[in-house]
């Protein structure tokens, strides 16, 4: 438990910190859909996300991607997908790949995505880490996240923060809330929250 409140003072002091800064700070709501279907005793099955990116842009943007889930356990997966993402009034094709992988004896939970758009020449990584603390029917993470953005003729974009995040099961499936602020190297700083419902 002291290591738990210890690290909830370290990341609310990092916003605090983030704040003084006096940076201009996008605000940015994710909301997201996660489904794997993969039948007990198998290791490949159906994944998709449905994801929009930002609810708080008038005109959002809309993301879906479906493949193949490679599922070693509850603890870890990897899911390689195809589809893409409106843009305006355009489709723009994109492969995405996610992994997740749960140390149990450590407490700790690494979670990986690559996203390729083709016709933007754009390559997203985001990775985050966090560590495990269970109250009752809660899981509580704490840790660091980042955005890593390359993009053809433009300078590599990047940032990296501190993330909170809190689930817990709901019927048949799971729901997580997370917040995390990066600091970019670009002219504002990100502060997301992410809402994510698991089937």
């Amino acid at each position: 438990m002291k290591l738990f409140m210890f690290c909830v003072a370290l990341i609310l002091s990092s916003f605090l910190l983030a704040n003084a800064q006096n940076r201009p700070i996008d605000y940015q709501f994710r909301f997201l859909m996660h489904l794997q279907i993969v039948e007990p005793g198998k290791t490949f099955g159906v994944a998709a996300w449905g994801i929009i990116p930002d609810a708080t842009q008038k005109i959002s943007k809309y993301f879906l991607v479906t493949g193949l889930v490679v599922k070693g356990d509850t603890t870890r997966w990897v899911e390689v997908m195809g589809g893409g993402y409106t843009k305006e009034r355009d489709f723009l094709p994109a492969a995405d790949i996610r992994s997740n992988i749960d140390f149990l004896k450590y407490g700790v939970s690494a979670f990986a995505e690559a996203l390729c758009s083709f016709r933007e020449k754009r390559l997203i990584l985001l990775p985050n880490v966090t560590k495990n603390f269970h109250i009752g029917n809660f899981k509580i993470g704490v840790g660091g996240e980042s955005d890593i953005i390359f993009e053809r003729d433009k300078k590599l974009s990047c940032g990296f923060g501190p993330r909170i995040a809190i689930s817990w099961p709901w019927r048949q499936s799971k729901i997580s809330l997370a917040t995390g602020y990066q600091r970019t190297n670009g002219d504002f700083d990100i502060l997301r929250s992410y809402l994510t419902l698991n089937f």
